[in-house]
């Protein structure tokens, strides 16, 4: 699949960001067989730190590997998010479920307004999380 075209959102102070966050996933991704579900998520908190997860199966009903994600921020005591990127197995950038991101959400207030990349008719932008609820 072609990656999508480089957009203003690549070229703005987020776009330092989503290259980050990007290659984080890359590797996050390259670490096994993906397979249809496979997704990495990659949150960047508020204090810069970046918070990784392969989750083997986007469609599970347990959703533990999003859970311990969030968990780790939790036991950091950095639950406010920046920046949120979802990445499928093949590379499309895409949100994550709307169930993560309701547990996102409830982990600290202002999570609400992370900006979430998304892939658009001309690339990559940047939404806010509740524009996508």
């Amino acid at each position: 699949m072609q990656e999508p075209l480089e957009t203003k959102a690549e070229k703005a102070p987020d776009g330092v960001f989503f290259h980050k966050m990007k290659e984080t996933a890359r590797e996050l991704l390259g670490g096994g067989t993906n397979g249809p579900y496979t997704q990495a998520i990659v949150l960047r908190s508020a204090k810069g730190n970046l918070y990784g997860a392969r989750i083997e199966n986007a469609c599970s009903d347990t959703m533990a590997q999003e859970v311990a994600l969030l968990q780790r921020m939790l036991d950091a005591e950095d639950t406010e998010v920046g920046y949120v990127l979802c990445t499928w197995g093949n590379g499309w950038i895409d949100l994550p479920s709307f169930a993560f991101r309701k547990m996102l959400c409830a982990c600290h207030p202002k999570n609400a307004e992370a900006l979430a990349f998304v892939t658009a008719a001309r690339g990559v932008c940047t939404k806010p999380l509740t524009k996508t609820m």
